[in-house]
């Protein structure tokens, strides 16, 4: 940079002179200043509106060496601020772009931008020691918060004092409409952003309640948008709020249902506002505080002049105004204090009142808090798997969290808060944990160190092989046995085992076929009997290890002397020891005694490698081999429902080494598997019955082909005659075992069809083809004699189903009380009476659903509030098409309009939380589905009943079937389906039936109304009035009284004369004026024009002006005849006190 550049002259002549405003010792012009402005890195954070002013301004100041950090992507919406973007970089890359841009523009400066693509937590500490100085141009509070914090945690103190070279500025700056501030922050010597941020206003979080039953502001369709409907529609999938598809999405759903409640003002400015909480701005005002900050970076860097102290605050509504000012640093402050901080809570107090409070105290402000002590974790936030383990104690005081067994922390101890806000490193492997989490909702070990998970059949399971064993000196090693290793324990002694048997034992209670178990060394009965006791007690498979960096595979457990090369139903849990990658760290040679390949093998666990006198203490530790290898290797583990294989593959040459370690099948397949059989090929192949057998068995039997429902429909009559008849090609009969494989087939078979015909593996009868037969009838079972008095019972044609002729007993008063609990639970307060349902209604539900596993389909003409008290005549209008082009109208039983329809609905809805049928909000939404028809289609409620009650009636069931299906087959089903509890999801698979309600409803409502319907278009609001008061709709016969029909006649009779005397009044004094004006002579130009309004603009009157008409007599000052009452004045002078005759001007 020379001192006659064009584009750098004005810095160069500040830089080269002596300036009475800079210190003189600190402040050395020439060259060397020039070249060190040159050098330095400066990093820019943000690439938005602020971000691009700050790049072009540090361009043109003279910093070359300049690199720039943002994750998000071009917009459409940000080119009319952000100058650096054009149409065509719309989806790219900020940082990119505005990169190339500068480069482009501004590289024969010699100015040179480095472009980094992702989050700055993404970046390590490594990354930001490189750079002079930081310039923050970001649009949000977090990220400001979580650099200030990071690089106060930078700084070095080991020495006691503050090193100045690992001390880095912060200069930040942000924009808000048109309003700006520029701040530096120098850590450990200035304020820092969290000491002002009691001045920020705690971000908004709005209560979910709200969002989901009272939405009022279209801040509230969004959030809904982002906490309810995204994880309905995407199960599990984190929403990017920087990915355009993300935000468009949400966007569309906010829209949505803000048209549903009638709320305007969602805009997809708005929607990025909310989800992303970005700060607006605006222009102008980022080029005013982009120059201030560029203007301290240039003095920080050439101490050319004072640092801004500390604070500058602009105002531009009104004009140009600012103000400067030291802002004071806080001795309490979370970040710069250096002290530990003091919460006086009441020990009664809850847990989640005290994270409250750390989120809506103004000094704090945490977004998520998490908190940890020396014992593990309090509670923390994310990641959802480890939170849900922790959240028993959110509703816990504190004063119980320090009685637990064993306790959450103790009084008197420092816990540690983390949260995303603060960039500080973490203590007691919670920044281990932050980062990383286990891989299910299963996981539930202390500290996130032991963990379990669920992959189809298998139950996964990691054990925690150093500590919380018999013998362990928990609290004093790590590495095993080696005291001179140094890490803590992970829990109280036994804790571990505890939670152990607890996840084994709820792996085998949900039925999961196999339970493999790892952890770094192998297991020894010396060492972990404890663990090995239960690895046994709950039948554990195969336990894997890796501690010894090489291949060796054990006997079962229970079975030391089984065959080496084939463990078929092994007794005990077999344990291999994966390590086939080798480790040249830790080398363990295989013991010359213990071949390669089969027989037993002796070794110990002492490396010769080891120190001896750290070793000498270890008492050599025996291992029981059945296989060992020093070939580097891959295992490979097979796992189906029928068989567990476990392979070793030689990685040089993929040849097996090892036979597999085989578990054996059950008799049966899981239900849900059963949809990997398709053909009579498969099922024999999963029995493992011989050709030739089969064939001598089809001889007696009939050609089958490959259809399993041939098979399955066989009698089992004929499935054992035809065995005890077959005969294979060389003479022999079929033997015992050969008689077995067909009877599983035939069994297996019928268990497919089943299974792929819907039904519940519940409802299916197995029959046993051998089960011995007993011969004779049953002797009669005595009944009692008739009382003569009929049992009172309830009909459900009367109560649920006018097509159901089936009988029930009345409810208990037990069951009545447990209904009417449930509802209590979810609701918090009793029903209305309008929409409590009877206890005859609930008991008829009860047994239709509950216990008849039916559809939860109710006949609203039935169905009412107030069952004993209501109408049995409730009946509704419906238009049927007879192909013609007309229609045919028909009264039918039901409600007659969507008020009634609602009443009967909220009875059902109560009923339904009752008996745990359905979710709250899965009939909110078919309510919310149904309303929306009423509105689109205001006079067609015979169409869209009809089409809810065959909906309700049929198409529950139908769904329902269809979803067992898919599962049974292995495709994709919604996430939040449950077999048991299926109705939530069929409800919102209905309600997205598109196809349904078009041939239902929407095509033949517009068919009907195209042909002839009453009524014309209205507003929404005004529909959904005249659909639910029957009153206000539009009839064909005119119901009102003959006196009010003649009245409102008159009424318009004498409007209209009215209205014919006033026009024909004026017609007259038209006539008039045109016969005066044919008399008068020719006037000059100016004379004689006459007015027609006074000087207030009131009209005139011109029959009083003309002295013609009805105010021809009036005097003066009178008031005007006419039905519009108008001014009487002269319209040449506009003089009140005589007409145009008697005028003088």
């Amino acid at each position: 940079m020379s001192l006659g550049s064009q584009k750098h002259g004005h810095v160069c002549r500040v830089l080269m002179r002596k300036s009475p405003f800079a210190d003189a010792d600190a402040f050395d012009p020439g060259p060397e200043t020039i070249a060190f402005l040159r050098d330095n890195k400066v990093l820019v954070i943000g690439a938005g509106g602020l971000g691009c002013e700050i790049l072009k301004d540090l361009a043109l100041s003279g910093f070359m060496d300049i690199h720039v950090i943002d994750m998000d992507t071009i917009d459409v919406t940000n080119l009319n601020r952000q100058f650096l973007f054009r149409q065509a970089d719309v989806g790219k890359t900020k940082a990119e772009v505005a990169a190339a841009f500068i480069n482009k523009r501004l590289g024969h400066l010699g100015a040179k931008v480095t472009a980094h693509v992702g989050k700055i937590q993404d970046f390590d500490e490594s990354f930001y020691r490189k750079f002079f100085l930081i310039i923050a141009g970001l649009d949000n509070i977090a990220a400001r918060r979580w650099m200030n914090a990071t690089l106060h945690d930078m700084v070095d103190r080991t020495s006691g004092e503050p090193d100045p070279s690992t001390i880095i500025p912060l200069i930040d700056g942000g924009t808000e409409g048109f309003k700006g501030q520029a701040r530096v922050i120098i850590p450990t010597m200035t304020s820092c952003f969290d000491c002002s941020l009691d001045a920020f206003p705690p971000q908004v979080n709005y209560p979910l309640c709200t969002i989901a039953e009272t939405p009022r502001l279209p801040e509230h369709c969004v959030e809904y948008a982002v906490v309810v409907l995204w994880e309905q529609r995407f199960p599990g999938q984190k929403l990017n709020r920087d990915s355009p598809a993300d935000m468009q999405w949400v966007f569309e759903q906010a829209k949505d249902r803000a048209a549903t409640f009638g709320i305007p003002g969602v805009t997809y400015q708005l929607t990025m506002g909310v989800v992303k909480r970005i700060i607006p701005a605006i222009a102008s005002t980022n080029a005013l505080i982009a120059a201030a900050l560029v203007v301290e970076a240039l003095k920080i860097a050439t101490y050319c002049g004072p640092v801004l102290n500390n604070y500058m605050m602009y105002m531009g509504q009104q004009g140009v105004y600012t103000h400067t000012f030291p802002y004071q640093k806080k001795d309490d402050c979370m970040v710069c204090g250096g002290a530990k901080l003091t919460l006086n809570r009441p020990k009664n107090s809850t847990l989640q009142e005290l994270l409250e409070h750390l989120g809506a105290h103004p000094s704090y402000q945490l977004s998520r808090p998490s908190v940890s002590s020396t014992s593990g974790i309090v509670f923390m936030q994310n990641p959802k798997a480890i939170r849900e383990q922790h959240e028993y104690k959110l509703q816990m005081s504190l004063k119980e969290l320090t009685q637990a067994d064993p306790p959450v922390f103790t009084e008197g101890e420092d816990l540690i808060v983390v949260d995303p806000f603060l960039g500080r490193a973490l203590m007691n492997f919670t920044a281990f944990n932050h980062r990383w989490h286990m891989p299910s909702s299963s996981c539930a070990g202390r500290a996130n160190m032991w963990y379990s998970f669920n992959v189809g059949p298998v139950h996964f399971v990691s054990l925690n092989t150093e500590t919380d064993f018999p013998g362990a000196e928990e609290a004093k090693t790590g590495d095993g046995h080696f005291s001179w290793l140094k890490a803590g324990g992970f829990g109280a002694e036994g804790e571990y085992l505890r939670w152990l048997e607890a996840d084994l034992k709820a792996a085998r209670d949900a039925g999961k076929k196999w339970i493999i178990a790892g952890g770094h060394r192998p297991l020894m009965r010396l060492s972990h009997s404890g663990m090995i006791e239960l690895l046994e007690k709950y039948k554990v498979d195969l336990y894997f290890a890796g501690h010894a960096h090489k291949y060796w595979r054990d006997p079962p457990s229970a079975d030391v002397n089984a065959s080496a090369k084939f463990y078929k139903d092994p007794k005990g849990y077999i344990q291999v020891v994966a390590g086939g990658a080798g480790c040249d760290e830790m080398a363990f040679k295989v013991a010359p005694q213990c071949p390669a390949g089969e027989g037993t093998c002796v070794r110990s666990e002492q490396t010769p490698d080891e120190d001896p006198a750290k070793t000498s203490q270890l008492n050599p530790v025996q291992l029981d081999s059945r296989y060992a290898t020093d070939v580097y290797s891959v295992g490979r583990l097979n796992v189906k429902t029928s068989a567990l294989h476990f392979e070793l593959i030689d990685s040089k040459h993929g040849q097996l080494l090892v036979l597999p370690a085989v578990r054996g099948s059950p008799m049966f397949q899981q239900w849900s598997t059963l949809g990997e059989f398709r053909t009579v090929s498969d099922v024999l192949s999963n029995v493992g019955l011989s050709d030739e057998a089969w064939e001598g068995w089809l001889r007696h039997i009939g050609p089958l082909g490959d259809d399993l429902r041939i098979l399955a429909s066989l009698p089992a009559v004929a499935v054992v005659a035809a065995v005890g008849q077959a005969v294979k090609a060389n003479g022999d009969a079929l033997n015992p075992v050969e008689a077995t494989q067909v009877g599983l087939a035939w069994r297996t078979a019928r268990r497919v069809l089943a299974m792929t015909s819907g039904m519940d593996e519940a409802q299916f009868v197995d029959v046993d083809p051998w089960a011995p037969t007993v011969s004779g009838a049953l002797p009669p079972v005595a009944k009692p004699a008739a009382s003569g008095v009929k049992e009172h019972v309830l009909k459900m044609a009367a109560l649920v189903d006018q097509s159901d002729e089936s009988e029930l007993m009345p409810p208990t008063m037990e069951e009545v009380h447990t209904w009417t609990q449930n509802f209590v639970l979810v609701m918090g307060a009793m029903p209305d009476d309008v929409e409590e349902p009877t206890p005859n209604q609930l008991a008829a539900l009860n047994k239709r659903v509950v216990k008849l596993l039916a559809a939860p389909y109710v006949d609203f003409a039935v169905w009412s509030p107030f069952e004993r008290r209501a109408s049995k005549t409730h009946r509704f209008r419906v238009f049927t098409p007879l192909g013609n082009g007309q229609f045919l109208q028909r009264d039918l039983p039901g409600p007659g309009n969507f008020m009634a329809w609602s009443s009967s609905w909220r009875v059902f809805r109560a009923a339904a939380i009752m008996l745990k049928i359905c979710s709250l909000a899965a009939l909110e939404a078919y309510y919310r589905h149904v309303e929306r028809l009423v509105t689109q289609w205001p006079q067609c409620w015979g169409l869209i009943y009809s089409a809810d009650d065959t909906a309700r009636a049929e198409k529950l069931e139908k769904w329902r079937r269809h979803w067992t299906l898919e599962q049974s087959r292995g495709r994709q089903i919604p996430g939040d389906w449950d077999a048991n509890d299926p109705w939530s999801c069929i409800f919102h698979s209905l309600i997205g039936d598109e196809k349904y309600w078009s041939e239902k409803v929407h095509i033949p409502a517009a068919a009907w109304l195209a042909s002839g319907g009453r009524g014309v278009p209205v507003v929404a609001g005004e529909a959904a009035v005249t659909s639910q008061f029957p009153g206000l709709r539009e009839d064909s016969e005119d119901d009102r009284p003959a006196v009010s029909r003649e009245a409102k006649r008159e009424k318009r009779i004498r409007k209209r004369r009215k209205v014919q005397a006033d026009l024909q009044e004026l017609k007259h004094l038209k006539a008039a004026n045109e016969k005066a004006s044919d008399r008068s002579n020719f006037q000059p130009k100016g004379k004689g024009k006459s007015k027609s309004k006074d000087q207030s603009g009131a009209p005139i009157c011109f029959s009083w002006a003309a002295n013609q008409g009805s105010c021809a007599n009036v005097p003066p000052g009178g008031e005007c005849k006419g039905s519009i009452k108008r001014a009487h004045k002269c319209r040449k002078c506009l003089s009140p006190s005589h007409q145009d005759k008697d005028c003088k001007a």
